[in-house]
């Protein structure tokens, strides 16, 4: 989505989220996006909408659009101590994307000779970001003349993430083209709150927002698989490959409560990951994962909210649940993100859910 000049005005609150000189841009209305031109994520490579549309124009093919975060366009967090010294030697970063096989990858692999598939994932997106995102982009793609035949989608871990009490339901825009004097309203009338812990998407608002996409895919013909997320449980709480200072944290909105809660996730870590795998384990790392807001890992609320958007819409849900007899690294790049040998089941799944439709 090509980011308006409204919307693109200094608005410190958010933008310190992305900083200058990232793979992104900062937006009022999807929180970031990527730099210009990079609309869609192929195997290897960005392409823009411009040369997308053409391409899948020239193919014929109809489309399978994957809306969703950095587990839809993939990403690498390990390269971040790297980039650090790369950058104290005044070399350019590796790039996070592009560094494994995401599930976008696995269905085009699976699919990409009846279909043109799409990768439209930005790191970082919630599902708000994500029904405007989908909105916007499936309505532009129409009005171009491609048929979307399908839509996968991917959201809930960045939506659990405690962001210095950001909440994206009242601090993104409310439209593309929002009046800066009405943004600047609205800010006083929702200020960050100063007390308590609240994370970027409350589990009800990201239901709400869920249902929202997936009724819009359904008003427009297209239907919808849900992507269920799988997290890591032996991941240590509160680690990102980021050198946090959790002095500072701890002075920002609900800081104290999110490091407080971190602390109850550690300790709890920490009694059980040299223990044998028992259920009793597995269950301690499943409440340590809940009490921690600092990795974005979806939560057991979240997940009741998703399932129940699944059931009463009666939208596939795509579920891939991971072996937790040991350390799961084999089925994560790091935190959250799956690693190919997630993604080709998921894949599996969609191919096999688009022959059941089609008959």
């Amino acid at each position: 989505m090509p980011a308006d000049q409204d919307n693109e005005h200094e608005d410190a609150e958010l933008a310190h989220l992305v900083p200058e000189g990232s793979s992104f841009r900062y937006h009022g209305y999807l929180f970031r996006v990527l730099q210009e031109g990079q609309d869609f994520l192929q195997e290897n490579g960005f392409s823009s909408y411009a040369e997308t549309v053409a391409n899948v124009r020239a193919s014929g093919k109809p489309v399978i659009l994957s809306i969703g975060e950095s587990s839809t366009s993939g990403w690498d967090t390990t390269v971040t101590p790297e980039n650090r010294r790369r950058k104290a030697q005044g070399l350019a970063p590796i790039s996070a994307f592009f560094r494994y096989k995401n599930y976008t990858d696995s269905v085009r692999d699976l699919l990409g000779d009846r279909f043109a598939v799409l990768n439209a994932g930005i790191p970082g997106h919630t599902v708000l970001s994500g029904v405007r995102r989908f909105r916007h982009l499936a309505g532009q793609l129409r009005d171009d003349g491609l048929h979307i035949a399908y839509v996968i989608v991917h959201f809930g871990n960045n939506d659990c993430m405690w962001e210095n009490n950001l909440q994206d339901r009242y601090h993104l825009h409310v439209h593309p083209k929002s009046p800066h004097w009405f943004e600047r309203l609205r800010r006083r009338i929702y200020p960050i709150r100063q007390t308590g812990m609240h994370i970027r998407m409350a589990a009800n608002d990201f239901g709400r927002y869920y249902r929202q996409l997936i009724e819009h895919a359904r008003s427009m013909n297209v239907p919808a698989f849900i992507v269920q997320p799988e997290i890591p449980l032996y991941w240590k709480p509160g680690s990102r490959y980021v050198d946090y200072d959790f002095d500072e944290l701890r002075k920002q909105p609900g800081g104290r409560e999110a490091l407080d809660e971190l602390t109850i996730a550690r300790e709890l870590w920490q009694s059980v990951i040299d223990a044998p795998y028992s259920a009793e384990k597995i269950a301690t790392l499943y409440k340590a994962a809940e009490h921690d807001f600092i990795v974005p890992r979806i939560k057991r609320a979240h997940l009741h909210e998703l399932q129940q958007v699944a059931q009463t819409t009666r939208t596939p849900l795509i579920q891939t649940p991971v072996p937790r007899d040991e350390d799961e690294q084999n089925y994560f790049v790091d935190f959250c993100h799956p690693r190919e040998i997630i993604n080709t089941q998921i894949a599996a799944q969609v191919a096999a859910l688009i022959r059941q439709h089609e008959g």
